[in-house]
């Protein structure tokens, strides 16, 4: 009897010693999306004439409170890249609006046309140079900020290029993810 008992035993903590534990981490879309829109926000100091982004301002203000907790969006580098950002935000949007630049689904700017003038497109050159330049540095912050896997880095562009493609003006040029071009 003692016997048995010692071998049910056995196979019992042989069998509760070999359970598998499964842990399921999903990918923090939301989240992540959540941060791209405190990020990619329209820079606080715009001039009264832009009254329809107030609205858009406060919106991502609220959203930027319940991310910071998740998804880490601050840092030194980051800012700077933002300030930069922010300093031609109003002229890379009306780029946009013209159909000079496009968003492409990797979270990248593009030149769709280039402008007749040459002062103009010089601008738009640069623009679009700057802005790629401080969306990688951004990008590659946050990723390190975050620990983000290698496997995950695209996926975490591609919600970026979302979030940015679903804010920029009418009559942009956007890429779709099968790398078509259309205007929004």
């Amino acid at each position: 009897m003692r016997k048995l008992l010692l071998c049910c035993l056995c196979i019992i903590f042989s069998v509760v010693g070999c359970v598998v534990l499964n842990v399921n981490v999903t990918f923090p879309e939301k989240k992540i999306e959540q941060a791209a829109e405190d990020l990619l926000a329209p820079p606080q100091d715009l001039p009264s004439s832009f009254l329809p982004h107030f609205f858009a301002k406060n919106l991502y203000a609220q959203e930027a409170v319940e991310v910071k907790s998740d998804i880490k969006t601050s840092s030194p580098v980051i800012r700077e890249a933002k300030r930069k950002m922010d300093s031609w935000w109003v002229k890379l949007n009306d780029f946009k609006k013209e159909g000079f630049v496009g968003e492409k689904n990797s979270f990248e700017v593009e030149l769709r046309e280039t402008p007749s003038d040459v002062s103009i497109a010089k601008e738009v050159r640069q623009i679009i140079s700057n802005e790629n330049r401080e969306r990688r540095v951004m990008m590659n912050e946050l990723l390190k900020i975050n620990n983000v896997a290698p496997s995950e880095r695209e996926k975490f562009k591609q919600i970026f290029a979302k979030v940015v493609q679903r804010n920029s003006p009418k009559s942009t040029w956007i890429q779709t993810e099968q790398g078509l071009w259309q205007r929004k």
